[in-house]
């Protein structure tokens, strides 16, 4: 918890872009969310601005169970006087979970009882959460929280998520999407920044930064250095490399291990480095890499 306090609590501000998850292509922000005249004008943003609140409790101290409270409020986009009184989408998450025993190596490997949630906090601060989102017992929504650097008076970090397959071939069944932020608070306010109305562009800049708004990460050159090396419990040909702008590097495939009682257990590697140059806009080939590992199988 004390890691979690120091690396993740409070309240956060920046923007969020997806990616194809296999050719990590860009994808624009869906039409249904853009206003008519932005459309016609050809200006389809690639990225939205979002605001998040979270906090982390115990609730089960027998069971190590963990409620991960997070609020995210997104600004919808919008032209003219609209921008004076911003139309938000507010969505509180509840994530109850288990937490690996801590260690010191950025390696996990995580056993997912079935229809139940892990995490696994890393001893540089990363939160990784394999969450049971649906029904499907073999799908997992895969949450990590990166802290990045310190900048200025400013802490950043990179928030990525997506849906997995845990079925052989181990697979990421939904775009990347990653969220680039500073936290503007180390308490969280519960997602009451656009509470009452009259969140304007003016305020949204200030908070999220008007480089990061100007200048989006997703359009950016920025991408990690790190060389994942090679892996001999990994399936031959199971393995997927998206390098992502923002310095956001993922490595993933079906993989197999030998547990505590000696049988080999299938499940997915899961691979990843951000590499420190956040929002930042220089390409800096020496930035410090945060790196981690975590192998998933279904218990």
């Amino acid at each position: 918890e004390e890691h979690y306090q120091q690396y993740h609590a409070g309240d956060w501000a920046g923007t969020l872009s997806n990616f194809h998850s296999q050719t990590g292509i860009l994808i624009p922000v869906p039409e249904y969310l853009v206003p008519q005249a932005m459309i016609e004008w050809g200006a389809i943003p690639v990225q939205l601005e979002v605001f998040s609140s979270e906090t982390l409790e115990q609730v089960d101290n027998a069971q190590n169970l963990w409620n991960l409270q997070r609020t995210t409020v997104t600004v919808l986009p919008d032209v003219g006087c609209g921008c004076d009184n911003l139309e938000t989408k507010k969505v509180t998450e509840s994530l109850v979970f288990s937490i690996a025993a801590p260690d010191e190596t950025n390696y996990a490997s995580l056993s997912i009882p079935a229809s139940a949630s892990v995490g696994k906090i890393y001893p540089d601060g990363i939160l990784l959460v394999a969450h049971q989102k649906t029904s499907n017992p073999s799908r997992y929504e895969i949450l990590v929280s990166v802290p990045v650097e310190k900048l200025n008076e400013y802490e950043y970090r990179t928030r990525i998520s997506f849906e997995v397959d845990l079925n052989q071939p181990c697979e990421i069944k939904t775009p990347v999407s990653i969220i680039k932020e500073r936290r503007i608070s180390s308490t969280s306010s519960n997602g009451s920044v656009a509470d009452g109305g009259g969140l304007d562009s003016r305020t949204v800049s200030n908070l999220i930064g008007i480089e990061a708004i100007n200048r989006p990460f997703a359009l950016g050159s920025i991408r990690s250095t790190y060389s994942f090396g090679e892996d001999q419990n990994c399936i031959a040909g199971s393995m997927e490399s998206l390098n992502l702008p923002g310095g956001v590097l993922l490595r993933y495939g079906t993989s197999m291990i030998g547990d505590s009682d000696g049988e080999r257990r299938e499940g997915m590697l899961l691979e990843f480095a951000v590499s420190s140059n956040n929002i930042t806009g220089v390409t800096n080939l020496s930035a410090k890499q945060s790196i981690a590992r975590a192998f998933l199988f279904r218990n």
